[in-house]
Protein backbone atom coordinates (compact mmCIF):
# COMPACT_ATOMS: atom_id res chain seq x y z
CA UNK A 1 0.00 0.00 0.00
CA UNK A 2 2.93 2.36 0.74
CA UNK A 3 4.39 2.12 -2.76
CA UNK A 4 1.01 2.59 -4.39
CA UNK A 5 0.31 5.64 -2.23
CA UNK A 6 3.66 7.19 -3.19
CA UNK A 7 2.57 7.64 -6.81
CA UNK A 8 -0.32 9.80 -7.92
CA UNK A 9 -1.84 11.05 -11.13
CA UNK A 10 -1.05 14.63 -12.05
CA UNK A 11 -2.36 15.89 -15.38
CA UNK A 12 -2.66 12.34 -16.64
CA UNK A 13 0.95 11.38 -15.78
CA UNK A 14 2.22 9.32 -12.93
CA UNK A 15 4.16 11.48 -10.49
CA UNK A 16 6.27 10.37 -7.56
CA UNK A 17 4.65 11.98 -4.51
CA UNK A 18 7.68 11.66 -2.22
CA UNK A 19 9.69 14.32 -4.02
CA UNK A 20 10.28 17.80 -2.62
CA UNK A 21 8.42 19.25 -5.63
CA UNK A 22 5.35 16.98 -5.34
CA UNK A 23 5.10 16.09 -1.66
CA UNK A 24 1.89 14.17 -1.10
CA UNK A 25 0.26 15.89 -4.08
CA UNK A 26 1.03 17.48 -7.40
CA UNK A 27 2.96 20.76 -7.17
CA UNK A 28 3.06 20.67 -3.36
CA UNK A 29 6.63 21.90 -2.90
CA UNK A 30 8.55 21.67 0.35
CA UNK A 31 10.49 24.66 1.66
CA UNK A 32 14.27 24.67 1.08
CA UNK A 33 15.96 22.25 3.48
CA UNK A 34 12.80 20.25 4.09
CA UNK A 35 12.40 16.69 2.92
CA UNK A 36 9.29 14.89 1.80
CA UNK A 37 8.61 11.75 3.80
CA UNK A 38 5.95 9.41 5.02
CA UNK A 39 5.07 10.25 8.61
CA UNK A 40 4.76 6.77 10.07
CA UNK A 41 2.47 7.73 12.95
CA UNK A 42 -0.21 9.21 10.65
CA UNK A 43 0.69 7.36 7.42
CA UNK A 44 0.55 10.73 5.62
CA UNK A 45 3.09 12.03 3.14
CA UNK A 46 4.19 15.52 4.12
CA UNK A 47 7.06 17.98 4.17
CA UNK A 48 9.15 17.23 7.22
CA UNK A 49 11.10 19.63 9.41
CA UNK A 50 9.97 22.97 10.69
CA UNK A 51 11.18 26.15 9.03
CA UNK A 52 14.79 26.75 10.02
CA UNK A 53 15.52 23.02 10.25
CA UNK A 54 16.95 20.66 7.69
CA UNK A 55 16.37 16.93 7.24
CA UNK A 56 19.72 15.27 7.90
CA UNK A 57 18.17 11.80 8.02
CA UNK A 58 16.60 9.72 5.30
CA UNK A 59 13.15 9.77 3.75
CA UNK A 60 12.24 6.74 5.84
CA UNK A 61 13.82 8.09 9.03
CA UNK A 62 13.85 11.90 8.97
CA UNK A 63 16.03 13.76 11.45
CA UNK A 64 15.23 17.46 11.63
CA UNK A 65 18.26 19.50 12.69
CA UNK A 66 18.85 23.21 13.24
CA UNK A 67 22.09 23.47 11.26
CA UNK A 68 22.80 26.95 12.63
CA UNK A 69 23.81 25.60 16.05
CA UNK A 70 24.27 21.80 15.85
CA UNK A 71 27.88 20.77 16.56
CA UNK A 72 27.62 17.65 14.36
CA UNK A 73 25.66 19.25 11.48
CA UNK A 74 27.02 22.80 11.42
CA UNK A 75 25.97 24.71 8.29
CA UNK A 76 24.95 21.44 6.62
CA UNK A 77 24.28 17.79 7.29
CA UNK A 78 27.29 15.82 8.48
CA UNK A 79 29.62 18.78 9.08
CA UNK A 80 31.17 17.87 12.45
CA UNK A 81 33.04 20.81 14.03
CA UNK A 82 35.36 18.61 16.13
CA UNK A 83 36.32 16.54 13.08
CA UNK A 84 36.73 19.71 11.00
CA UNK A 85 39.30 21.25 13.34
CA UNK A 86 41.07 17.95 14.00
CA UNK A 87 41.42 17.37 10.24
CA UNK A 88 42.92 20.87 9.98
CA UNK A 89 45.81 19.66 12.17
CA UNK A 90 44.89 21.73 15.22
CA UNK A 91 45.49 20.57 18.74
CA UNK A 92 42.16 20.72 20.55
CA UNK A 93 43.97 20.89 23.91
CA UNK A 94 41.65 22.91 26.20
CA UNK A 95 39.70 24.19 23.18
CA UNK A 96 35.92 24.09 23.08
CA UNK A 97 34.29 23.83 19.66
CA UNK A 98 30.94 25.40 18.90
CA UNK A 99 28.56 25.92 16.00
CA UNK A 100 27.46 29.54 15.77
CA UNK A 101 25.26 30.83 12.96
CA UNK A 102 26.13 27.76 10.87
CA UNK A 103 29.91 28.13 11.21
CA UNK A 104 32.30 26.14 13.36
CA UNK A 105 34.21 28.20 15.93
CA UNK A 106 36.75 27.66 18.68
CA UNK A 107 36.93 28.99 22.21
CA UNK A 108 38.89 28.06 25.31
CA UNK A 109 37.71 26.01 28.27
CA UNK A 110 36.99 28.04 31.37
CA UNK A 111 40.28 28.88 33.11
CA UNK A 112 42.38 28.48 29.94
CA UNK A 113 43.47 31.00 27.30
CA UNK A 114 45.28 31.19 23.97
CA UNK A 115 47.73 33.93 24.95
CA UNK A 116 50.24 33.42 22.15
CA UNK A 117 47.60 33.65 19.40
CA UNK A 118 48.70 30.37 17.83
CA UNK A 119 45.94 27.85 17.25
CA UNK A 120 48.38 24.98 16.69
CA UNK A 121 49.14 24.57 20.42
CA UNK A 122 45.60 25.01 21.73
CA UNK A 123 44.66 27.07 24.75
CA UNK A 124 48.08 26.77 26.34
CA UNK A 125 47.79 28.96 29.44
CA UNK A 126 46.14 28.00 32.74
CA UNK A 127 44.89 31.45 33.79
CA UNK A 128 43.96 30.12 37.24
CA UNK A 129 47.63 29.51 38.18
CA UNK A 130 49.98 31.33 35.75
CA UNK A 131 51.44 34.45 37.46
CA UNK A 132 52.27 35.93 34.02
CA UNK A 133 48.66 35.54 32.80
CA UNK A 134 46.58 35.53 35.98
CA UNK A 135 42.87 35.59 35.17
CA UNK A 136 43.62 36.54 31.57
CA UNK A 137 46.40 37.04 29.08
CA UNK A 138 49.04 39.60 30.13
CA UNK A 139 47.79 40.12 33.71
CA UNK A 140 51.07 39.84 35.66
CA UNK A 141 51.25 39.28 39.40
CA UNK A 142 53.94 41.11 41.37
CA UNK A 143 56.37 38.33 42.25
CA UNK A 144 58.62 40.74 44.17
CA UNK A 145 55.70 41.57 46.49
CA UNK A 146 55.10 37.84 46.92
CA UNK A 147 51.98 37.67 44.77
CA UNK A 148 51.04 34.29 43.39
CA UNK A 149 48.22 33.50 41.01
CA UNK A 150 45.53 31.60 42.89
CA UNK A 151 42.18 30.85 41.27
CA UNK A 152 42.83 33.42 38.56
CA UNK A 153 43.62 36.28 40.98
CA UNK A 154 46.89 37.78 42.13
CA UNK A 155 47.12 37.20 45.88
CA UNK A 156 49.53 38.26 48.61
CA UNK A 157 51.01 35.73 50.96
CA UNK A 158 49.09 35.50 54.23
CA UNK A 159 50.24 37.80 56.99
CA UNK A 160 52.33 36.33 59.81
CA UNK A 161 50.00 36.78 62.79
CA UNK A 162 52.84 36.06 65.24
CA UNK A 163 55.49 38.20 63.58
CA UNK A 164 56.73 41.74 64.28
CA UNK A 165 53.96 44.27 64.81
CA UNK A 166 51.36 41.60 65.64
CA UNK A 167 48.93 42.56 68.36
Amino acid sequence: AFLNAAFGLCLGCETYLLSTDNCGGCNVACDPGQGCALEFSTQRIKCMCAPGQQNCGTLQNPSCIDITNDLFNCGGCGINCNAYFTASGLSLSHFVTACEAGSCSLGCESGWADCNGRLDDGCEVDTNADPENCGGCGIVCDGVAGQACVGGRCALEPCDVNGPGAK
